[in-house]
């Protein structure tokens, strides 16, 4: 019984080019029916109001709402495309946020030439410290570039949840990226999603199950063990990418067989559970 720690889901294909199912191809329904066929019992949803689709955290509200006790939401707060990002205010539009949606936590989309300052400014301190007292979740979309940001807010705000997106993206081919993921490691709050290998591999999506990022795996399993790790299919971006929902699951079950089955158990899902127990969300 899996569950699912990244996917997302938009009432309207958010991507170009057009494709010919636009309210289908990325929909609630579709998720469902593909989480359902893969024995992936729950799923946290990961909200991205991009391009026109500015309404997705209501429309993930709503479904999970339907679905009570299979989707859980963790809702988009002022990422790197909206006018709000680094802007005053924060933690009152969280505030906003919360009473609309009561997720289980939220999500941030860190620009790239940031460096991770949002993090370590008074708006982003102001953010992390509700969610720290509300007992929620920060799942954060970042890159090497923004983990010494990274590790200093997660010691300054030690009962809050971190879980990073894809690895933190680690580039299979740049051993210093690897390096840096692991020295997340050192603070206990941060958790790893192993998901979206194709950001990190030097091979095309389609030619699976990108076999070098494996290492990249084998040297965070072992750094971070398994009860920070947490699979996640990152559908269905996946799809576009060139990977299927099944070989999300396979990339890790089946080609990752350096993870004993008992820690396996807690990646495709176990800890994620256990995280959730903590928090009371579960």
């Amino acid at each position: 019984m899996f569950f699912d720690a990244h996917c997302h889901a938009w009432a309207n294909w958010p991507y170009q080019p057009p494709v010919p199912d636009p309210q289908h191809r990325g929909s609630v329904t579709q998720l469902l029916y593909e989480m359902a066929q893969h024995n992936v019992t729950q799923a946290l949803v990961v909200c991205a109001e991009i391009a026109s689709e500015t309404a997705n955290n209501a429309y993930i509200s709503q479904a999970v709402r339907a679905a009570p006790g299979t989707l859980y939401q963790l809702a988009e707060l002022d990422s790197h495309w909206k006018p709000t990002y680094g802007q005053p205010g924060a933690a009152a539009r969280l505030m906003t946020l919360l009473e609309a949606c009561a997720p289980v936590g939220i999500t941030h989309y860190l620009r790239d030439d940031d460096e991770g300052g949002w993090l370590l400014s008074a708006n982003g301190h102001d953010v992390l410290e509700l969610l720290g007292q509300r007992g929620l979740i920060f799942s954060l979309h970042c890159k090497p570039q923004h983990f010494a940001a990274v590790q200093q807010a997660a010691r300054q705000h030690p009962r809050l949840p971190f879980l990073v997106h894809h690895l933190g993206h680690p580039r299979a081919a740049v051993p210093a990226d690897l390096e840096a993921v692991l020295g997340l490691a050192s603070c206990d709050n941060i958790c790893l999603k192993v998901s979206g290998f194709y950001y990190g591999s030097r091979r095309p999506a389609w030619d699976f199950p990108l076999s070098d990022m494996q290492p990249v795996v084998q040297a965070v399993y072992r750094r971070f063990g398994a009860r920070r790790l947490f699979w996640g299919s990152d559908y269905p971006v996946c799809g576009k990418k060139g990977l299927t929902y099944q070989q999300t699951i396979e990339k890790v079950r089946t080609h990752c067989a350096f993870i004993p089955s008992a820690d396996l158990a807690l990646v495709m899902g176990g800890a994620l559970r256990q995280l959730l127990n903590l928090t009371g969300t579960l």
